[in-house]
């Protein structure tokens, strides 16, 4: 559409949630970076707000898209934890993922589950923090488990992809780890397993991203500006927030 047909010529402006996928719609694409806007996936943080938990060994991964559990059944095989997976509803690509994992054998300490929004708010509330395995590619897979998990206070362990790169700060709101990497994944959750303290530090420091950058009021507020023209031409920027190159 934007390559071939050149639809970017009739739009005075693209909207991304990930600053990589708005690079390659200048560099690839030839869409002018005065058109690129970035506004970063928002969520309800009322609906998704950190509880008071009994504490317990349970770690807890969501999704489908792009995701690569095998890498963490390997590193939390043999682990003193109970590993939690949500995999979505019947969609048929969460059948077909949870076909892949049962062929490729789940460790006896993990689990998938299915569950319906206030479910899957009590699993987040109920994990120690959340793992997100991604395979490595382009777009941003992963960031709608990112920002609920950080709206739910719970820091994350994220694998670092050409296209996970826009919304945790290395150490601040948690961890990243190398693609394909079972054994830096194993020491990232070992790490924050036996520091709750420090698990608890970036889960604040998640939350408090989340009041700051991606509540739904400032993603509205964000789209308005951007709809009156108000937004900076060429920077890349939605809500006032650069994007380094």
């Amino acid at each position: 559409m934007l390559r071939e047909l050149r639809v970017h010529t009739h739009l005075r402006a693209i909207i991304s949630y990930s600053s990589q996928q708005n690079r390659i719609a200048a560099t690839r694409l030839g869409v002018p970076a005065r058109k690129l806007h970035l506004a970063l996936q928002p969520v309800d943080e009322r609906f998704w707000r950190p509880e008071i938990t009994e504490s317990a060994r349970v770690i807890c991964s969501v999704g489908v898209s792009g995701r690569d559990y095998e890498t963490l059944f390997d590193a939390v095989r043999g682990l003193d934890l109970e590993v939690r997976v949500a995999v979505g509803g019947g969609e048929l690509p969460a059948r077909l993922l949870e076909q892949r994992l049962e062929r490729a054998g789940l460790p006896p300490n993990a689990r998938m589950e299915h569950h319906r929004p206030v479910e899957l708010r009590r699993l987040y509330s109920s994990a120690r923090f959340v793992v997100v395995p991604l395979e490595d590619m382009e777009y941003d897979a992963g960031v709608t488990t990112l920002a609920e998990a950080m709206s739910m206070g719970k820091a994350v362990i994220v694998t670092r992809t050409r296209g996970q790169i826009d919304l945790i700060q290395d150490g601040t709101q948690g961890i990243y780890v190398p693609p394909k990497d079972p054994r830096a994944l194993r020491a990232a959750i070992e790490h924050l397993i036996a520091d709750p303290a420090e698990a608890e530090r970036m889960g604040r420091a998640g939350r408090a991203l989340v009041e700051q950058r991606l509540t739904l009021s400032g993603y509205v507020a964000g789209l308005a500006k951007i709809v009156r023209g108000e937004a900076t031409a060429g920077s890349m920027e939605a809500r006032g927030m650069p994007i380094s190159p």
